[in-house]
């Protein structure tokens, strides 16, 4: 797996079981990342060496618009730079299996796809368009 279309093909492979399994349990928002996960690794045969949860990933001088917004919002100290963390991550073989937070620029090169995955956890609430549309426009912002 070397290209994000390649990335895409393996969560479509895995798509229909993510769904399926998802659907069988009312659990947390870690537990569907987690089953996302294990299906991309079953089904969408994805090297465990490629495949990320949770991974913190430092963009330094953040070009995308909500990034560079983000990034303003701290403290002016701490400015300069934006850390996203997707809920779960495609890279390349380039990555070797290492993606800390000191190697940012090599995890980031091969980042091909990052998931957000969300869940209302509110006692009778449901998702809120906006969260939706933030999660959407953060994926964005990774292109």
């Amino acid at each position: 797996m070397n290209t994000p279309e390649h990335a895409v093909q393996k969560l479509g492979q895995a798509w229909p079981f993510i769904v399926a399994e998802c659907r069988q349990v009312l659990g947390s928002e870690l537990h569907y990342q987690a089953v996302v996960y294990q299906c991309l690794r079953r089904h969408g045969e994805v090297p465990l060496d490629q495949l990320g949860m949770n991974v913190k990933m430092w963009i330094d001088n953040p070009v995308s618009e909500l990034f560079r917004e983000l990034d303003l919002k701290k403290h002016e100290d701490y400015r300069g730079g934006f850390e996203p963390i997707p809920d779960v991550c495609l890279f390349s073989p380039d990555v070797e299996a290492d993606w800390q937070r000191r190697k940012c620029d090599k995890t980031l090169a091969a980042l091909l796809l990052a998931t957000e995955v969300r869940v209302s956890e509110r006692n009778d609430g449901r998702l809120r368009y906006g969260e939706i549309i933030r999660d959407i426009t953060k994926i964005a912002a990774h292109r």
